[in-house]
């Protein structure tokens, strides 16, 4: 074996392992392998000088290079077998015995190749230890940012690091809070206490690793926070290095727990002295208690319980709320309840109804607490149930008597409203008869004395018929003008009233029958008047102005000049009387055109008329006189439908 042969062989494989120190592990580990192989097949070519006529067996075996040291031995005089650091590299069986000059070379390669190996090795090792704490660091941060925990690092009283969490947790960016002092984020309740804790732990002093404290929000609310800290040291510096967890949201619950479990504590205690005490108190209580298992069967139940299923005790332990309640949506309700504190582990309240055997509803308010055995684990639940069936109904009580009273209200409203319109109608009824009385006065004289001077012409002018004619027309116009004067008078004047015993069906007959016969020629007039009304105290001959006037007014709403719809059939006028809760009631209905709906407010205004001819004062008289018989007017009305004008008088 020359030796430029030989260092021909290290420097190949040197240059293996090189290039194996600056790549991935996965890669070393393969080159790795190529090496080892690469070696002993270069071992053998250059110095074992094997021919085809001898009988030798290789076998070798390579983990990976961490494991690599190298030496040789021999057990048999034929065998030579390389190990390196415990691995065997090659094993060689000739058929002659090996012999002393080839054992010297074997040792010396074994030797020389060894040392190189391991030197590489190093290097090898070395690089890998760096990887892998590069890795390591890349996976730590990693998990730290990602962990639901604050994580920061304390050195002189500062933040040298925090997480993304625990600034979101207190309001802030992880950069607003690098080099800042820690006291700035300590409540102002516990910020002496947490700083002594923390110069103690820096001191080397003994302190709780574990403790609850509050932080303070950059908007200036408490944080609860459990802190579990410890000493390190980061670059080369002592720290401290705090997890902080947010218990907000536990401590309100534990507060809430704790609030409801004194309760339940302080209900025990004062209704158990011993076992025998105890079920002797549950059983005379007034609220439903009760242990369900983790499958929703009833364990233990008191009476009252009992009195609300309507069961007996053996009718119901053992069984859950599908096996008991008649209505299934109930039952499934309360189970789906039961595993909610199951999974939650934490207390319910719930107001429920519940339906028993014999149909009956009753309303409960409920509590499901918990319930663990020393090691912790969930047992089941207890359930206090209190029956406000009562309570329930006096708050459906409540709320009919509200929406009475809401009635009521709207009630008076309306009345008061009426009340205002009638004020507002009767001012504007008194202006306009003051306007009225004094345009009479203004008029009725002059009237007069054409009147007698229209008589005094047709008396001294000749028979003339032309002349005669136009005297006649004249003389109408002068009637109608006082009839109008008249309308005036009765309007501007408030009526006095005759008042004496009368009977309402009568004066309706009377008003009918008194009606000139052209006015109901050809309507159908149908009566149904109650025989049995009372007589009642009023002025006959106002009434019947009244009554005339409508009947007057449906008859030219179905007259021949007005447009009546097709196929309505004959006219017809139909006049009503009765009694109702002590009023009297007289309504006039006829099939006429009808009312528009926007002239239905002025209906009874003064001046208001929607007819050619007319004062427009008919309807207005009409109301004033119901009202000086303290009764009421209205009409209702629908354009080709007709009108209906109901009249209200009191029988006192």
């Amino acid at each position: 074996m020359g030796k430029l042969q030989y260092d021909l062989l290290i420097s190949e494989l040197s240059i293996l392992y090189e290039i194996s120190s600056i790549s991935s592990r996965d890669t070393q580990e393969e080159i790795g392998k190529e090496v080892m192989e690469k070696a002993i097949r270069l071992f053998c070519v250059h110095y074992f000088a094997l021919t085809s006529s001898e009988k030798v067996i290789i076998s070798y075996g390579f983990r990976n290079p961490d494991e690599i040291s190298t030496r040789m031995k021999q057990n048999k005089p034929n065998q030579i077998q390389f190990v390196f650091e415990g691995q065997t590299l090659l094993f060689m069986e000739q058929a002659n015995p090996i012999g002393d000059r080839e054992r010297q070379l074997y040792n010396i390669f074994a030797y020389r190749v060894g040392k190189e190996l391991s030197a590489t090795k190093n290097r090898i090792a070395a690089k890998l230890i760096e990887d892998a704490l590069r890795e390591s660091e890349e996976k730590y941060r990693d998990l730290v940012e990602r962990a639901n925990d604050g994580i920061c690092i304390l050195q002189d009283g500062k933040f040298v690091f925090a997480n993304q969490h625990l600034a979101d947790m207190l309001g802030y960016t992880v950069e607003e809070m690098i080099n800042t002092s820690i006291a700035k984020y300590l409540h102002p309740d516990v910020r002496d206490e947490v700083l002594d804790i923390y110069k103690c732990r820096m001191a080397g002093e003994a302190v709780p690793p574990v403790y609850e404290s509050a932080l303070l929000h950059k908007d200036g609310s408490k944080v609860e926070v459990e802190i579990n800290a410890t000493s390190t040291t980061y670059h080369g510096k002592p720290a401290d290095l705090p997890i902080v967890r947010d218990i907000t949201s536990r401590k309100r619950a534990e507060e809430e727990l704790q609030k409801y479990r004194e309760q339940l504590e302080e209900l025990v205690a004062e209704r158990t002295a011993d076992l025998k005490r105890y079920k002797f108190m549950v059983d005379s209580a007034h609220d439903a208690i009760f242990f369900k298992d983790l499958e929703s069967r009833y364990i233990i139940i008191n009476d009252k319980a009992l009195e609300a299923f309507g069961l007996s005790r053996q009718e119901v332990i053992g069984k859950n709320d599908y096996e008991l309640m008649p209505d299934q949506q109930e039952a499934k309700k309360n189970v789906e309840d039961d595993q909610l504190v199951f999974k939650t582990g934490k207390l319910k309240e719930i107001t429920k109804h519940m339906t028993d055997v014999s149909g009956k509803t009753r309303w409960f308010q409920a509590i499901k607490v918990p319930q663990f055995d020393d090691k912790g684990n969930m047992m089941g639940l207890v359930g206090i149930a209190r029956d406000i069936t009562e309570r329930k109904q006096m708050e459906e009580e409540l709320k009919k008597y509200r929406d009475h009273l809401k009635e009521l209200v709207e009630e008076r409203t309306k009345e008061l409203k009426e009340t205002q319109d009638k004020l507002i109608q009767s001012e504007r009824l008194a202006a306009a008869a003051q306007i009225a009385t004094e345009a009479a006065h203004e008029v009725k004289n002059p009237l007069s004395v054409i009147k007698a001077g229209l008589y005094y012409l047709k008396k001294i002018l000749p028979e003339d018929e032309e002349a005669q004619k136009n005297i006649y027309i004249l003389n109408n116009a002068v009637e109608r003008t006082t009839a109008y004067i008249n309308d005036l008078l009765n309007f501007s004047r408030q009526p006095v009233l005759n008042l004496m015993s009368v009977e309402i069906n009568e004066l309706l007959a009377e008003s009918l029958k008194e009606l000139p016969e052209e006015i109901l020629s050809g309507i159908e007039v149908s009566r149904d008047l109650d025989p049995d009304l009372p007589q009642i105290k009023a002025d006959p001959e106002r009434l019947k102005q009244v009554f005339t006037n409508i009947i007057k007014n449906a008859s030219e709403s179905m007259g021949k000049e007005v447009r009546r719809p097709v196929k309505a059939g004959a006219p017809k006028l139909e006049v009503r009387s009765w009694l109702e809760e002590g009023v009297i009631k007289i309504a006039i209905s006829d099939t006429g055109v009808g009312i528009p709906k926007e002239d239905l407010k002025r209906i009874f205004d003064p001046f208001f008329t929607t007819k050619c001819k007319g004062t427009g004062l008919g309807l207005a008289i009409c109301q004033r006189i119901i009202d000086a018989h303290k009764g009421e007017i209205e009409v209702k009305s629908k354009v080709g439908q007709g009108a209906t004008f109901t009249i209200r008088l009191p029988n006192p």
